[in-house]
């Protein structure tokens, strides 16, 4: 029992932090109009751009990628099937399922981790991974960048 509740408190805390990393960079766009964007509206853009419809993509919903030391949020989608190569970000990522179902590894031969709609995931910075959507669906999710996005592939 004293491990779950360990588990639950870790992340309601995982929770709470992410949610104070949106809420600060939100702040800084209180002043402008709401604006909604549809997802047939995003703008999607490769983020490997060598692989083309086949690997991942991004569309922004805050901040730059690319920019480290300041927020970033973005939705991305990984076609059903589609793997990444091994890599890392220079920031900790949190991130919600919303379609698919992903899956995240350190290395190729390791055991995928599933991570099903309405799940959430952390990714600690400069940690290797592999990430794959695993079902017959795109995967999408949010993933929130509270030091920068930046995707470094890992040669090893």
């Amino acid at each position: 029992m004293p491990y779950l509740t360990h588990r639950v408190l870790k992340a309601l805390m995982m929770t709470f932090v992410f949610a104070l990393g949106v809420t600060n960079a939100a702040r800084a766009e209180e002043t402008a109009p709401t604006k909604i964007i549809l997802p047939t509206n995003a703008k999607w853009m490769a983020m490997i751009p060598e692989m083309g419809d086949k690997g991942p993509a991004m569309s922004g919903v805050f901040g730059e990628p690319g920019v480290i030391g300041k927020p970033f949020g973005g939705m991305f989608r990984v076609p059903a099937g589609g793997e990444s190569p091994l890599h890392t970000h220079t920031s900790d990522y949190w991130a919600v399922m919303v379609s698919g179902t992903e899956s995240a590894r350190e290395k190729a031969e390791d055991e995928p981790m599933q991570i099903p709609p309405g799940a959430t995931w952390f990714q600690p910075a400069k940690a290797a991974h592999i990430n794959k959507c695993m079902g017959p669906e795109d995967c999408v999710f949010f993933v929130y960048y509270p030091n920068g996005m930046d995707y470094i592939p890992d040669a090893h």
